[in-house]
């Protein structure tokens, strides 16, 4: 999905509210034990509160976590 979604085509809003380039990025990879989803659909969920709820129902509400955490992160600004 890294590669043949062109992510940056699209444009989204950054927390300032300016257009920047959309992107993806790698959170997690690996091997589990069973599957944690069937057919893997779009879903929009307005709050981040309702995201981690449909991880949580599937059992799996760390990869939201993990995910989550990870764009807060790469949020901050950079001191250079």
């Amino acid at each position: 999905m890294l590669h043949r979604i062109k992510w940056e085509e699209d444009l989204v809003k950054d927390a300032e509210g300016n257009e920047v380039p959309n992107s993806c990025q790698l959170v997690w990879e690996g091997v589990t034990k069973q599957r944690s989803f069937g057919e893997i659909k779009f879903k929009v969920l307005p709050t981040e509160k309702q995201a981690r709820e449909l991880f949580q129902k599937h059992g799996v509400e760390h990869y939201w976590d993990l995910a989550y955490s990870g764009a807060v992160l790469g949020s901050g600004v950079d001191d250079v």
